[in-house]
């Protein structure tokens, strides 16, 4: 069955929908850690509140993927999951600011952080979804850049598909727009105890960047340790990527919600593998 071709203004709402996404993500990454402190969180304890991010996204993610697929209603395919995760991502962030509101029922910070998990939640729920579609945006770039004399599976016109390169474009621009101007270029709150270890390792001012300067500017990609990190890093990444039969998103997102066993041992080496190189193959790189 050939797949219907899509009207400008749809593939326009499916790049606002990208818009808002981004967006909704900016805005809470900037103020949200400033609100929990206004309610009283100690900021030597906020690292705690962000560890809901990737816990609502390890929960909701594969559940979401794995009904979306199989939704299907008089709107569509997976619209359902995109309004309910617009209005609710909608509610959190009006509500988180007005916590003290509700001092009556719960105190303010427990219910800020509660509109938190809601926001991450919702954000989820509507992101799972519009992800679905990035294996149809890469195989749409594959397929450009030649892909087709290698598999079969890469040979057809992608020009009939050229509507998966304006929702790329739409994210660019989503993403653009969130980190020039909407975003209050407020210092991230770091623990005084990781700032110090930061600084022992050469970066001279942790959390003023949402990367380090030290390691993402033109003098450290031309320097020879940057080079090899960037070259090795590259390596290794492609390695894994093979070895492991997908990447992290390939096996955290669409693995998990098809219930694959390998999927979820996959994921949690990714974990592992990141606690590891945090803790012990970083400070090892810097000192």
């Amino acid at each position: 069955m050939e797949k219907r071709k899509l009207s400008f203004w749809q593939i326009w709402n499916m790049s606002f929908g990208f818009l808002g996404i981004q967006m909704g993500f900016a805005l809470q990454n900037a103020n949200a850690s400033r609100i929990l402190q206004i309610f009283g969180a100690d900021v030597h304890e906020l690292s705690w509140f962000w560890i809901i991010a990737p816990l609502m996204g390890l929960i909701v993610q594969p559940v979401i993927g794995h009904y979306s697929d199989k939704t299907w209603g008089r709107f569509g395919r997976r619209k359902p999951y995109f309004l309910v995760g617009a209005i609710l991502a909608s509610v959190g962030l009006i509500l988180m600011p007005q916590a003290d509101m509700f001092i009556a029922f719960l105190p303010a910070l427990w219910v800020g952080a509660g509109m938190l998990m809601i926001m991450d939640a919702s954000f989820n729920i509507a992101m799972e979804p519009f992800r679905a579609l990035v294996g149809d945006n890469l195989r749409t770039m594959c397929t450009i850049m030649g892909a087709g004399k290698v598999s079969n599976f890469f040979k057809f016109r992608w020009k009939d598909h050229t509507w998966n390169l304006i929702v790329v474009l739409g994210a660019i621009i989503g993403g653009f727009i969130a980190t020039q101007y909407l975003s209050n270029n407020s210092i991230t709150d770091l623990n005084p105890t990781t700032i110090l270890e930061l600084q022992g390792m050469g970066f001279d001012n942790p959390g003023a960047t949402l990367v380090p300067n030290e390691m993402f500017n033109i003098e450290a990609v031309s320097s020879l340790q940057g080079l090899i990190l960037l070259v090795l890093g590259g390596l290794l990444v492609g390695f894994g990527t093979r070895y492991a039969g997908g990447c992290t998103s390939g096996h955290a997102i669409t693995g998990l919600s098809s219930l694959q066993k390998p999927s979820l041992i996959a994921v949690i080496g990714f974990f592992i593998g990141g606690l590891i190189m945090t803790n012990f193959i970083l400070p090892l790189i810097f000192i």
